[in-house]
Formats: C-alpha cells, structure tokens, sequence
C-alpha cells in the first residue's frame, strides 16, 4: 500500500507490480480473474541502480531497465533477477525497455539509446540519437524499425528503420511529453501523450506510420469518442495471438481531469 507503481503486466499466471528496488507478484484466479497476496521480490536489484520499467517478452524473459546504464533480466519472477548489462554501454539513468523477437531496445537520460540484436547478450549504443532528450517511451516495432519519444517539457517523437543510423521526428504540434508507444502488429502503433493544458492525447497509425488519426480530431475515423481526460500514462492491448484483436482493442491508463483519480479508459473498433 505504501509503494508507487512503476510498472504492471502479467506473467503466465501472476500479476506483477514493479515498485522502488523491488518488484510484487500475486496469483490471478485462472476463473474468477481475483489477484490473491502479493509477495515482494528484490532478489538480485542493487539498491544502487534501482529500476525504472519492466517488460515481459514471455513468463521466462522479464527485462528491467534501470539506473546508470543497467539492465536486469529475471527467468523465474518467484526468484528474483540477475544483472545483464552492468553499465558498460551508459552511466545514464535508462527510463524504459521494450522487446521484440531477439532486439531490446531501452532509453534514457540525455539522449540515451542501447540495444541488443541477441536477447540481450551484448548491447551497444545506437549510432546516432537525437540529443539533448530524455526518452520516456519507445516500442520495437520489427528488427531495426524503432518509435521513441520524450517526456515532460519536449513531448518529441522520432522514427528510425535501420538500427538507429538515421532518424525521422513526426511532429505532433500539441504534445508535451510522450508518455506510452505501443505496437501490436507492424501496422498499428498506438501512442499516448499530454498537452500543456494538460490534457491526454492519443495517436494511431494503421499502415507503419505513413498516416496519423489524434483522438481530439473529429474528422479522422481511426479514434473517435475519445473522453476527455488529464493525462495517458500507459496503453496495452490485449496479449491474445490474434492481430485483428490486438490491433483494434485499446486500453489507457492515467490521470481523470480536474481531480487526483486514476482513470482507465476501454476502446473497442466496429468490426464488420
């Protein structure tokens, strides 16, 4: 009760809350959905280099990235992590982590960029990075094909389709931190992100970034009915196999406009 989620997911059958050094996991009732009593696991984290983000690429791979360049990896949540890049890349702070097929791509402090091209048994910087940036959010969309964006103050969002050698920014006129991207399929990329004012805003793609659709656009027909509300911290969809599913089931996290309540909001496309 006294901890500040930093991230959530779920691994095979447990719930697991990332928190400050440590991570809690607790068993999710296979019928009734019911989480049972969590346990707190911070075997293996350096309270030095506590972790920031918490990817799950399948119940055997859980990927932390975390301060001063280092990143974690646990194969058995019920036992804790190991260390897995030890900072010889970055001393910079890494913010978040994502993964797709054999890549792992985490990002940072000041522009920071690291990837692996072999599930982690070497990581290297990305040969160019935009710079002077502190990278929230970023997802693995296939191979060298990469979305990452910045956060409170900058709120930019850049492309790149080789490994990191060359970058494409997409402007996004009203954002001012991108907080969540997420890519269900090569295709479709949802992206969460705050104004100013503040106010949360999502963004779609359905053809790899070619065209956009904003949730406060009336005209486009990709994200209509979008509420109103303070601020998107983080998307998910569901992990079901099927991509016409994945691709047009949405759900966002964060903050309800005008008060301190949490909100959740559900979006479903019709399909015909």
């Amino acid at each position: 009760a006294t901890e500040q989620p930093i991230a959530i997911d779920i691994v095979g059958n447990y719930l697991i809350v990332l928190g400050d050094g440590a991570y809690y996991y607790a068993t999710i009732g296979k019928r009734t959905g019911l989480v049972g009593t969590f346990t707190k696991v911070s075997t293996g984290f350096d309270s030095n280099y506590k972790p920031n983000d918490m990817f799950v690429a399948n119940p055997r791979e859980i990927y932390f990235a975390a301060n001063t360049g280092r990143i974690y990896k646990s194969t058995n949540v019920l036992q804790g992590v190991s260390l897995i890049e030890e900072g010889n890349v970055t001393a910079q702070h890494l913010q978040r982590i994502s993964v797709q097929d054999d890549v792992i791509l985490a990002t940072g402090n000041s522009g920071t960029i690291i990837f692996s091209e072999n599930r982690g048994s070497t990581f290297a910087a990305a040969p160019v990075s935009p710079s002077g940036f502190t990278f929230t959010a970023n997802a693995v969309v296939s191979g060298g094909r990469w979305f990452i964006g910045s956060g409170t103050g900058d709120g930019k969002f850049f492309y790149t389709r080789d490994y990191g050698n060359n970058w494409i920014r997409i402007a996004i006129s009203d954002a001012a931190a991108i907080q969540d991207i997420i890519a269900p399929t090569e295709e479709v990329v949802y992206v969460a992100y705050t104004t100013a004012t503040p106010a949360a805003r999502v963004l779609a793609t359905n053809d790899g970034g070619v065209t956009w659709s904003v949730s406060n656009d009336d005209t486009q027909r990709r994200l209509l009915n979008v509420p109103a509300f303070a601020r998107a911290n983080r998307l998910a969809v569901p992990d079901v196999g099927d991509f016409t599913i994945m691709s047009n089931n949405l759900a966002v996290a964060g903050l309800a406009s005008g008060s301190t309540d949490g909100v959740i909001v559900l979006g479903s496309a019709n399909l015909h």
